[in-house]
């Protein structure tokens, strides 16, 4: 904690530069625990001279989404000071944001303001989501800020007993002494997908790790929400050095970018008119200049949320051109959102898991590494529900759990450990 001196005096906040956020504090109640306290100085000054009414704080897969009440920090009278506290499992991993907020943005005083006819659970989402225009990463907090989904900058939580992402800390020194990827770029290669059944033009990202003795025989790996991994939380030079150290084979890696929200719930919710695209267009383009393998058992579709759901769907239609998914945090549910809602109690299932129940897919030899967060909530139990069908049916799963939410942070890990785990049994053949 900060040294004892005056809260909010200038040497009180260089302390908490130098300690950095959010802090960290035992939490006497429970010893698997540990108290988060977060900060954020007020740069107008005390509430006599500040327009500031709310600091809201966004943490991935702790924050209600839901409500007009979201957990603000709050401040302390008389200073700069704003202040909230948390308490999380040890080992928890996680990113978050600060949204300040004048007081037209307040969001009790919005609820306040709707009229009787007006849709509440409508209009909180519409606030919402204007809110987060405005959120920031932590100033304070010592890690340089991450890109999240969109572009939006977030701020990073390593608590010490989280396990080691070991693959990714390279990237993170890196990241904090503001490197580029640049010694890389020579075998990467940004492109056009322009689809003609489709009708629609995208980025494609093409990734060759390390040095394939039979180019031919190359597995390929498929990364769906690509802008992600080439934009937002860079892969590659993660992919060369773990290339490098023999945990993956040289590969080639295409990325694919979901160009918008709306294309990306069109391709990714089990649309065969993408899949087939996919096969009959983009593999083909990539192919007369990549050579890569045709082999299923060594080609893997990986994807998060609703690319989990896309990347299963594909290996169950198509196991003989898809023969390894890697799905984390699948939007199973899809397309009944309800049984992801607070409360619901249903024993139903999403449509992909219907089609499992009901025997439609053969286990075909595909191998499936499966991954969801204890912070997920009902996410984690539709995932779990999926799991436990596919074991029935005798499908191959690798199921892991993760502690942490919905966040790139902590599906960067297991999305090497997927890729390592469903190639750990390729060889280059002479």
């Amino acid at each position: 904690m900060p040294k004892l001196c005056e809260v909010g005096s200038a040497s009180w906040w260089s302390e908490v530069k130098r300690l950095g956020l959010p802090l960290l504090s035992e939490c006497p109640s429970d010893e698997t625990s540990i108290n988060l306290t977060f900060l954020w100085r007020d740069p107008n000054g005390s509430e006599f001279h500040s327009p500031i009414k709310r600091v809201y704080i966004d943490i991935n897969c702790v924050t209600d989404h839901h409500t007009f009440s979201p957990p603000s920090l709050k401040r302390l009278p008389g200073t700069d000071v704003w202040h909230w506290q948390m308490e999380v499992e040890k080992n928890w991993r996680g990113s978050y944001r600060l949204i300040p907020t004048t007081g037209e943005w307040v969001g009790t005083q919005r609820e306040k303001e709707l009229s009787p006819n007006e849709d509440k659970h409508l209009m909180q989402r519409h606030w919402w989501r204007s809110l987060l225009k405005a959120a920031i990463p932590d100033p304070l907090n010592r890690q340089a800020p991450n890109i999240g989904q969109w572009g939006r900058k977030f701020s990073a939580v390593h608590l010490p007993d989280a396990p080691m992402q070991s693959s990714w800390q390279k990237y993170d020194l890196k990241l904090k002494s503001q490197e580029s990827e640049g010694s890389f770029s020579g075998k990467l290669k940004e492109s056009i997908w322009q689809s003609t059944s489709l009708k629609v033009s995208r980025r494609i990202w093409t990734y060759t790790s390390g040095e394939a003795p039979n180019p031919e025989q190359r597995p390929l790996i498929i990364l769906l929400d690509g802008d992600r991994w080439a934009k937002e939380m860079p892969i590659f030079s993660v992919l060369e050095e773990q290339t490098h150290s023999g945990n993956l084979p040289p590969a080639l890696y295409l990325l694919i970018d979901p160009i918008n929200g709306h294309q990306r719930e069109r391709d990714l919710t089990c649309s065969e008119k993408f899949w087939l695209a996919v096969q009959q267009e983009l593999i083909p383009q990539v192919k007369k200049e990549m050579p890569h393998t045709t082999n299923p058992a060594h080609t893997v579709i990986a994807g998060q949320s609703y690319g989990g759901l896309a990347a299963l769907y594909a290996g169950l239609n198509w196991p003989t051109r898809f023969g390894c998914i890697l799905s984390q945090s699948g939007s199973f549910w899809w397309p009944n959102i309800g049984l992801i809602r607070k409360g619901n109690q249903s024993n139903a299932t999403g449509w992909l898991t219907k089609c499992v129940i009901q025997d439609k897919f053969s286990p075909s030899g595909l191998r499936i590494f499966q991954q969801v967060g204890t912070r997920e909530n009902k996410l984690s139990a539709v995932n779990a529900q999926l799991k436990d069908i596919l074991i029935s049916k005798h499908f191959d799963v690798e199921y892991q759990n993760f502690i942490g939410g919905h966040d790139t942070l902590c599906w960067r890990d297991g999305l090497i450990k997927g890729i390592s785990y469903l190639l750990k049994n390729f060889s280059y053949q002479d």
